[in-house]
């Protein structure tokens, strides 16, 4: 029953009356009434001195941009700074990474779990910690970060006051988990 009706509608459509469509005027009407302006430039020949004399005087008159100097730095710069070096410190480690992995057979040098860790193991004591800490902080203060991102992508610690708290907080929990696991 219900195909035979919606059948019937396919074969004879509703009318469509003057009230259902929306009144709009045609486009004739529209350009015929529009009123657009326009100017045509006009050009005067130069010589090319000329016209590098007007170049240079445009030039002199163009603002310059205060140099970042005499603003104060704040915490909000350094953290957004300091996060993009990371993302791009921890990116640039895992190409170099897996295009050694992948180049591996070619040059004999595969950077096997084993082969890591026994160089790993031969490094003086004041090296395996630098090179530890290198590598832990980028990974907490990027993963910190990224935690505090997703909760600004919730809408909330928008505030001048929460955004200062979350980012001593993430300063805060890199030290305390690089601490960590440096030990």
């Amino acid at each position: 029953m219900f195909a035979r009706s919606s059948l019937q509608t396919l074969r004879h459509p509703l009318p469509i009356t003057p009230t259902a469509r929306p009144h709009l005027p045609s486009t004739h009407r529209l350009l015929r009434f529009s009123s657009i302006h326009s100017t045509k430039a006009s050009t005067i020949p130069q010589a090319e001195s000329e016209a590098h004399d007007i170049l240079v005087q445009q030039r002199r008159n163009r603002p310059i941009a205060p140099h970042l100097s005499i603003y104060q730095p704040q915490l909000t710069w350094y953290l957004s700074g300091l996060n993009r070096l990371t993302g791009i410190t921890l990116s640039s480690l895992f190409y170099l990474y897996f295009l050694s992995y992948a180049a591996g057979p070619i040059t004999g040098l595969v950077p096997s779990s084993a082969a890591v860790a026994a160089t790993f193991a031969g490094m003086p004591l004041l090296v395996k910690g630098v090179t530890k800490m290198g590598l832990i902080f980028p990974f907490m203060f990027h993963g910190f970060n990224g935690i505090r991102h997703l909760v600004w992508d919730q809408a909330k610690a928008l505030d001048l006051k929460n955004v200062y708290r979350t980012g001593y907080g993430v300063i805060a929990m890199t030290v305390v988990g690089s601490l960590y696991y440096l030990m």
